[in-house]
């Protein structure tokens, strides 16, 4: 089975090499990037499959998905000799979003949008250096995005990214800056212009359009949103070139997606009482 190799970055942020090695408890941090790895992945991996997805050594491969196994976060299947995610990922999952309370707010705008432009409307969160769709809502078209809720896409080549890299503070911004030149490497320079011109969308417009960075044939438009807590979302519209045009990304769908937002906060900060 092919599976996508994911970097093994650490996430601790404003901490030195030296002190980020005496917070992170090993065995607990790859037992996490194992788990991770089935986010590549469209069905079940062997130790062997894990292996070559973590670089970690078989030995502690096994080691650690028989503790998992027996905690209950994957589950063994004999007649494949691979492993699967348990049905305990899909509470945490729940408790996720109870937790935030901004995909079941949002879901009823995302819907009224995603019906008003006949397109496809996304909420997503950050993990590592992706976004992860929590919600999609689409319109009546004929146009159809393929991501589900748990796609994963790029912050460096997609609106959705962009929008939540420059909505931010500078302090993630800045760690996110560095982690993703490294990761990035030759093609930094490249990429650093696309984020720079987004963060020129996103001061001039209060949104950021995305022109066939991440697919040549796929235009978006991003808006992030800072959730009463503190903590941060982003919203997209994207879809075919053909359809989501330039000037209607910045006419029509930005400034609608930007409202949009806009009521969710509303509706958050109502329920979490901050209005009174």
């Amino acid at each position: 089975m092919s599976v996508r190799k994911k970097p093994r970055t650490s996430f601790v942020k404003g901490l030195d090499d030296e002190e980020k090695d005496r917070q992170l408890i090993g065995s607990l941090s790859r037992g996490l990037e194992i788990l991770r790895a089935f986010e590549a992945s469209r069905g079940p991996l062997t130790n062997q499959d894990l292996v070559a997805c973590t670089d970690l050594p078989k030995s502690t491969i096994s080691r650690i998905t028989r503790t998992l196994t027996i905690e209950g976060m994957l589950s063994y299947l004999p007649a494949e000799g691979a492993y699967r995610l348990a049905p305990v990922v899909l509470g945490l999952a729940r408790a996720f979003h109870d937790s935030t309370g901004i995909a079941e707010i949002a879901r009823s705008h995302m819907q009224e949008l995603a019906d008003a432009i006949r397109g496809t409307v996304a909420l997503a969160s950050r993990d590592r250096l992706d976004m992860v769709y929590m919600a999609i809502c689409r319109g009546i078209s004929n146009v159809r995005v393929p991501q589900a809720p748990g796609s994963r896409i790029p912050i460096s080549s997609s609106a959705i990214g962009n929008a939540y890299y420059h909505g931010v503070d500078a302090e993630e911004r800045a760690v996110l800056t560095e982690l993703i030149k490294r990761k990035t490497q030759r093609s930094w320079p490249l990429v650093e212009q696309e984020m720079e011109r987004a963060g020129r969308d996103m001061a001039q417009h209060g949104f950021c359009v995305s022109l066939g960075v991440w697919n040549p044939d796929i235009n978006g438009v991003g808006v992030p949103l800072r959730l009463p807590d503190g903590t941060f979302v982003a919203f997209n519209v994207g879809g075919p070139a053909f359809w989501l045009k330039e000037d209607k990304l910045y006419d029509e769908i930005g400034p609608r997606l930007l409202a949009m937002a806009r009521n969710v906060l509303a509706d958050m900060t109502r329920k979490s009482g901050l209005d009174r």
